[in-house]
């Protein structure tokens, strides 16, 4: 960056700044051009401008080196990355595809003769907004097959099937229950006292329950075999709470769950 033009001139205009005698001596030129009749012409702004010239010519160049070094540590990362081998690699790769296919015109053959060479890139594949399909305003429903009926005012057992949930309360008298007579245990141990039937709400609630007492927590994790109502079972990743009956109040209304 020092060769180019730029950055010879620039060296030379710091050499200059930092040469004593030329600051004296350019100083001293504005000092004599701002007592001349002429610097009345001058507005308040000029004459603080020339008064203040060379305070303003040294921060001018230490912003161009800090400048310069944010771009030298650009350029150093660029090609550390690797990006710039690269990027070279691949503009290598254009420039002779470029001149095999100048030299294919030049010898008159047909651009468009159709060759048996087969590239595994896949298929290649176009999309465009205009070749998505919009329903039209005017296309009218099939409602063929479609029965009217009345609202019912009172709600199906599958209804209230779906809207049944994990009770919390519950959950937590069987909890101090367990731990009232087995001791202290982790949420994997109250489990296999009391599996889990009803998916990962009745375990959230297990959760919810351990930090209600404030329990202890591990840094490690444990696996647990749970149930959701349908029978299907999987397994979960729990934090490791340590409960134990001591841990919950006299009264289990008193929790904050």
């Amino acid at each position: 960056m020092s060769s180019t033009d730029a950055g010879s001139a620039f060296e030379g205009f710091f050499q200059l700044l930092c040469d004593q005698n030329r600051q004296t001596e350019l100083r001293d030129q504005l000092n004599g051009i701002l007592n001349q009749p002429i610097a009345q012409q001058l507005s308040q702004s000029q004459q603080q401008f020339l008064a203040h010239l060379m305070r303003e010519l040294g921060r001018e160049s230490d912003r161009v080196f800090q400048v310069r070094r944010r771009t030298e540590e650009s350029l150093r990362a660029y090609v550390e990355s690797g990006a710039a081998s690269e990027n070279r690699a691949v503009d290598q790769l254009l420039s002779r595809l470029e001149k095999v296919a100048v030299a294919l015109r030049d010898g008159g053959t047909n651009l468009r003769t159709e060759t048996t060479l087969s590239l595994p890139v896949g298929p290649l594949e176009l999309t465009s907004p205009e070749t998505m399909r919009l329903r039209s305003p005017d296309e009218k429903l099939d409602t063929r097959g479609v029965k009217a009926r009345e609202n019912a005012r009172e709600p199906s057992k599958h209804i209230l099937d779906s809207l049944e949930t994990v009770r919390v309360r519950e959950v937590a008298e069987k909890t101090f229950r367990a731990l009232a007579a087995n001791g202290p245990m982790t949420i994997a141990g109250l489990l296999r006292h009391h599996p889990v039937n009803a998916g990962l709400e009745e375990l959230v609630a297990y959760v919810r329950v351990a930090k209600s007492v404030k329990a202890a927590q591990l840094e490690d994790m444990e696996r647990v075999e749970l149930a959701d109502k349908s029978g299907a079972r999987f397994r979960a990743t729990v934090p490791t709470f340590v409960l134990s009956a001591e841990l919950f109040p006299p009264n289990l209304n008193e929790l904050l769950l």
